[in-house]
C-alpha cells in the first residue's frame, strides 16, 4: 500500500487546510443596530458580532480548534481511486518516479500555502495520473475557483466511469451551490449521499431542499451587474429600489477602488422568518454573505438608510471575495470588515488601537458584547489607510495578496509600510 501514500498525503494536506464547509464559502453577518434589538424587546447587543463562521454550525472556530474535515478526509481517503497507483508502485520507470516526485513537491507547496504552485505541479502530471483530478478539483475549491473546480471534478467523474467517486460528487455539490445552481447542487448531493452517509453533505442537502421550498414562485430581476431574487408578492414593490442601491454601491466602491466584479452578484430577498430559517443566522442578523447576498426585507419605507448600509456592507464583501478568492479566509478579518464598514458609512467617529489588531485578524466573537469596538476599530484602521493613501492602493494590496504574496510584502507595496510595522504602530499615540 506504500504506492498510495503520496496521493493520500496530498489530500490530507488539502483537507487540513480547510474547515469543514468553511472551505466552501466564507460567511459574514451584518448585524442590526442595538436600537433595532431594543425595539424587539431584546437585550442591548453590540451592533455586529462575529466574522467568518461555519455556515452549517453557526459557531466561531479558532485555528487551534479541531478541524472536523480532517476526520472526514481520513474516512474518505480510502475511497480515492488512482488508476495509475499500482503501476507507479510496481515500476521504477521515469514516469512513476516523476509522479512521485511531483506529488512530494505539491505536498510541500500545499503545506506552505502555495496552492497555485501546487496546482501547476499537479496539472503537469494529471494526464499521466488521472487519479489526481479530484485533488486538483478540491484545490480549486479551496481557492474558490468554482468553475475550474467543476471542470476537474467532472473530469474525475468521467475517468471513474460509473460515477462512484464520492468526493467528486461532494465537491460538485458544493461548487454548484456556491455558484447558485441549486438544481445541479442537489443532483450531486443526492448522488453523493447514495454512495455514503456524510453529515456535512446531508446538511447541505437539507439546506438546498429548504431553499427550493422557499424559492418556489420566486422571480428575479437583473441589471448588468446584479441579479435580485425575491418573492414577487412580498417584495415586488421594493425590488427596483434595492437594485438602485446596489448599483450605487457598484459605482461608488468601483470608482474608489478601480475594480468592478466580472460576474453578476446575486442578492436574495427574504421575509424575516425565511431569512433566519434558511441561513440559521441569529435573530438580530440584518444581512448575510455566503457567495450570495441574503437580506431580510419587510418594506423599505422609513428604513432606506439602514437597508443601504446593509447592502453596501455586503456588496463590499462580495467585491473583496471577487478579488481575493480563496485567500479571503487568511485575509485579516479587520481589513475585510473594516472596508465593509467604511462603505456602509455607519460610524461617525474613529478610535485608535484599543484592542490589538493582532487579536482581530481571525474573529471578533471572543469580544462578546464588546464586539462593536472591534468593528469600530477595524473601520478606523481602514479609514486611516484609505484617507492617508489613495483608495486604489487598497485594491493594489488585495490583488497582490490574492496572488499569494506574503502579507508584509503586499502591504508594503501598497502602503509603503509592512503589515507588521502598521499593526505595531497605528493608533497607539
Amino acid at each position: 500500500m506504500k504506492h498510495h501514500h503520496g496521493r493520500y498525503a496530498i489530500f490530507r494536506v488539502i483537507a487540513s487546510a480547510t474547515l469543514m464547509f468553511a472551505f466552501l464559502m466564507t460567511l459574514y453577518f451584518y448585524f442590526r443596530s442595538p436600537e433595532a434589538v431594543r425595539s424587539k424587546g431584546g437585550s442591548l447587543l453590540p451592533p455586529r458580532v462575529a466574522g467568518p463562521e461555519s455556515p452549517f454550525r453557526g459557531d466561531s472556530r479558532s485555528d487551534s480548534e479541531e478541524n472536523p474535515l480532517s476526520k472526514v478526509a481520513e474516512e474518505n481517503i480510502k475511497s480515492l481511486v488512482d488508476p495509475v497507483a499500482g503501476e507507479v508502485g510496481r515500476s521504477a520507470a521515469p514516469a512513476g518516479d516523476e509522479i512521485r516526485e511531483i506529488r512530494a513537491k505539491a505536498e510541500e507547496k500545499i503545506r506552505a500555502g502555495e496552492y497555485e504552485t501546487a496546482l501547476r505541479l499537479l496539472r503537469g502530471v494529471a494526464d499521466k495520473a488521472p487519479g489526481l483530478l479530484s485533488d486538483i478539483g478540491f484545490l480549486h475549491l479551496l481557492l474558490e475557483n468554482d468553475d475550474m473546480a467543476i471542470r476537474y471534478l467532472e473530469d474525475a467523474m468521467h475517468h471513474n466511469h460509473n460515477g462512484n467517486d464520492f468526493l467528486a460528487q461532494k465537491g460538485l455539490a458544493v461548487a454548484y451551490y456556491r455558484k447558485g445552481n441549486i438544481e445541479k447542487s442537489l443532483f450531486h448531493a443526492e448522488r453523493g449521499l447514495s454512495l455514503r452517509g456524510d453529515p456535512e453533505l446531508q446538511t447541505l442537502y437539507d439546506r438546498i431542499r429548504k431553499e427550493q421550498s422557499v424559492h418556489r414562485g420566486f422571480v428575479d430581476e437583473s441589471t448588468l451587474h446584479f441579479k435580485i431574487v425575491f418573492d414577487g408578492h412580498e417584495h415586488g414593490g421594493v425590488s427596483r429600489k434595492i437594485l438602485g442601491i446596489l448599483e450605487d454601491a457598484y459605482r461608488q466602491v468601483g470608482h474608489d477602488l478601480n475594480h468592478y466584479p466580472d460576474e453578476l452578484v446575486t442578492v436574495v430577498l427574504y421575509t424575516n422568518r425565511d431569512f433566519h430559517d434558511i441561513t440559521q443566522a441569529p435573530e438580530w442578523a440584518g444581512g448575510f454573505y455566503d457567495g450570495r447576498i441574503k437580506v431580510p426585507v419587510k418594506g423599505i419605507e422609513g428604513k432606506e438608510e439602514e437597508v443601504r448600509r446593509v447592502l453596501f456592507h455586503e456588496y463590499v464583501h462580495a467585491m473583496v471575495h471577487s478579488i481575493v478568492g480563496g485567500n479571503v479566509r487568511s485575509l485579516p478579518l479587520w481589513i475585510n470588515e473594516g472596508l465593509a464598514e467604511y462603505y456602509s458609512a455607519r460610524h461617525g467617529r474613529k478610535i485608535g488601537q484599543v484592542v490589538p489588531l493582532t487579536s482581530l485578524d481571525r474573529s471578533f466573537a471572543w469580544l462578546n458584547e464588546r464586539a462593536d469596538i472591534a468593528y469600530l476599530e477595524s473601520y478606523s484602521a481602514v479609514a486611516y489607510l484609505m484617507d492617508t493613501h489613495r483608495a486604489y492602493r487598497m485594491k493594489d494590496f488585495l490583488f497582490s495578496y490574492a496572488k499569494g504574496h506574503d502579507i508584509n510584502k503586499a502591504f508594503a507595496e501598497a502602503f509603503s509600510i509592512t503589515y507588521n510595522e502598521f499593526i505595531a504602530t497605528w493608533g497607539k499615540n
